[in-house]
């Protein structure tokens, strides 16, 4: 016997890589974003000079 006997588990599994997709997206999205932030320069610049 092939297939599934239910074919909400079919769907569900089909939906797995995608929703892995996604969440992988979304860390690298996180991850760039942070990089930006933690540019010295970036916040250099929002403090302004403080020397004068």
């Amino acid at each position: 016997m092939t297939g599934f006997e239910t074919t909400w588990v079919l769907a569900f599994l089909s939906v797995v890589p995608v929703l892995y997709f996604v969440y992988r997206k979304i860390i690298q999205k996180k991850k760039k974003d942070a990089i930006k932030f933690s540019n010295i320069g970036f916040i250099k610049s929002a403090l302004g000079d403080k020397r004068k």
